[in-house]
């Protein structure tokens, strides 16, 4: 009788996000920013804002740590600060 092939067991591919992180609908993250909906959804298109994971047609998160990250990029301790300048 033919012996059996053993399965090779496949790498278990690693997600782009982190599963343990809190996420964010447009509507929450809205209220947080104090920013509208629609504004977000601009942002999204030109593609400005904090980066999101799109779930559906409709909806869309986004990951606490790029919110983070997003809000870090635009600190400024002046008016006439830019990123790039030490402080």
């Amino acid at each position: 009788m033919p012996r059996a092939k053993a399965k090779q067991k496949l790498p278990s591919p690693t997600p782009a996000f982190n599963l343990e992180d809190c996420y964010y609908s447009t509507r929450e993250l809205s209220g947080l920013l104090n920013i509208s909906m629609s504004t977000l959804a601009d942002y999204r298109r030109k593609g400005i804002g904090p980066q999101y994971i799109s779930v559906g047609y409709r909806s869309c998160r986004y990951a606490k740590t790029e919110v983070l990250k997003y809000i870090e990029e635009r600190t400024r301790a002046s008016t006439s600060a830019t990123k790039n300048d030490a402080l």
